[in-house]
């Protein structure tokens, strides 16, 4: 195989494989709390360490909700690198088992909160497994139930930002709620950012030859 040629399929490969190589990971959640934990809403949810839902690695984050509704419940603090990597992507879990009659969760909503000129902002997520109720699950209809979740962050303008705030939400009903699981949370290019990556490749190699 030319050069040229194999030039042409690592350019390839990587317009395929970037998103999934190139992300930052913010939780993992290997018996630490990566700069999670509750927010200012009373009372908290009760967080802790389990290997249910755990997708990367063999820990997650198990969050019992100790209120009825809804509620802004977890939060990331620190700086996020939006302006590289505004996509954020998340492993969520739900065991059919551990909730209680006729319930059900809506994990949706998240906040970005910070001093940059966008101050606070909210986005609902893109759900492939619900596309028409985004973060929604109920024991009837999914059942033990693992899906990927990704808010768009591509508008939000964090220059200058001192502190930071990534908040989530959750919304839920029933008699007894149960816990839901989250790892595997990451912040990465969106596709067009990869594209132009590509193209920059592909530019160099026509150059060449």
């Amino acid at each position: 195989m030319c050069r040229a040629s194999v030039l042409f399929v690592g350019a390839a490969l990587m317009l395929v494989l970037a998103p999934a190589s190139h992300g930052i990971v913010i939780g993992n959640f290997e018996q630490q709390m990566d700069s999670f934990g509750p927010t200012w809403e009373t009372p908290a949810p009760t967080l802790t360490y389990s290997t249910i839902g755990a997708t990367l690695g063999s820990s997650s984050l198990a969050i019992q909700p100790n209120v009825n509704g809804w509620q802004w419940s977890i939060m990331h603090e620190g700086i996020l690198d939006l302006a590289a990597n505004n996509i954020l992507s998340l492993d969520v879990t739900w065991v059919a088992a551990e909730w209680g009659a006729t319930p059900w969760c809506n994990f949706k909503d998240i906040a970005i909160n910070s001093d940059a000129p966008s101050g606070w902002q909210q986005y609902i997520p893109t759900d492939p497994a619900n596309p028409s109720y985004p973060g929604g699950w109920d024991p009837a209809g999914w059942g033990d139930n693992t899906r990927t979740l990704t808010w768009d962050l591509s508008g939000y303008n964090a220059t200058g930002a001192t502190w930071m705030q990534l908040i989530f939400s959750t919304n839920f009903g029933g008699s007894t709620p149960g816990k839901y699981y989250i790892d595997n949370v990451q912040l990465i290019p969106e596709p067009a950012t990869i594209g132009l990556l590509g193209l920059g490749a592909l530019a160099l190699i026509r150059r060449k030859r």
